[in-house]
C-alpha cells in the first residue's frame, strides 16, 4: 500500500530529491535523517538525498541545483496513529490531526517554497514517533525506517528506469 501510493504520487518523476529531516537527539525525531542516511549509501542515479536534521531550509540552494521534478520530505508526524506506522500526503495540513516535528522552519512553509520557486511537487512521508528524547530509535520506528528504506528504493529505482 505504502509502495502503490508513493508510485501513485510519484507518477511521472524525472528526478527526485529526498529530504530526511529529524534531530539525532530527540529519539525517534532522528528517522527522517535515518532513512537519508541509508538512501545516500545506495547512490541511486537520478536521486539527490539530503540529510537536513532541523533546517530543511538551509538546503533549498541544493535542491533547486538538482532541479527535481519531485521532493520527498521524510520525517516524525503526530497523528495519533501507533509508533511506526507511516501516513503519505502532498500537504503536511491536509491531514487535519497531523503534526510534523517542530524545526526552525514549518515544514509546510519550506514545502510551499519548494513548490513555488522550484516547481516540484512535494510529498510528506511521515512515520508516528515514540520515543521523543536519546539517541535511539525505537524498535517501532527503526523497523519502519527499513521497511520505508526498501520501499523508496525499489520504487524509486522502478520509476526511474534504473
Amino acid at each position: 500500500m505504502i509502495a502503490d501510493k508513493l508510485r501513485e504520487m510519484l507518477r511521472g518523476a524525472v528526478r527526485v530529491a529526498v529530504v530526511g529531516v529529524g534531530s539525532s537527539i530527540r529519539g525517534d525525531d532522528a528517522l527522517g535523517v535515518e532513512v537519508a542516511r541509508r538512501l545516500r549509501e545506495m547512490k541511486l542515479r537520478g536521486v539527490l538525498v539530503v540529510e537536513a536534521e532541523a533546517t530543511p531550509e538551509n538546503f533549498t540552494g541544493v535542491i533547486r541545483s538538482f532541479d527535481p521534478s519531485h521532493v520527498i520530505i521524510v520525517d516524525a508526524a503526530h497523528f495519533g496513529g501507533k509508533p511506526g506506522d507511516v501516513v503519505i500526503t502532498a500537504e503536511a495540513s491536509s491531514l487535519g490531526g497531523v503534526t510534523f516535528s517542530t524545526h526552525h522552519t514549518p515544514l509546510s512553509l519550506f514545502a510551499k517554497f519548494v513548490e513555488t520557486s522550484i516547481g516540484a511537487s512535494v510529498i510528506f512521508v511521515g512515520v508516528q514517533p515514540k520515543i521523543t528524547s536519546g539517541r535511539e530509535l525505537s524498535p517501532e520506528v527503526m523497523e519502519s525506517v527499513e521497511a520505508l528504506t526498501k520501499i523508496l528504493r525499489g520504487v524509486l529505482l522502478e520509476l526511474l528506469d534504473q
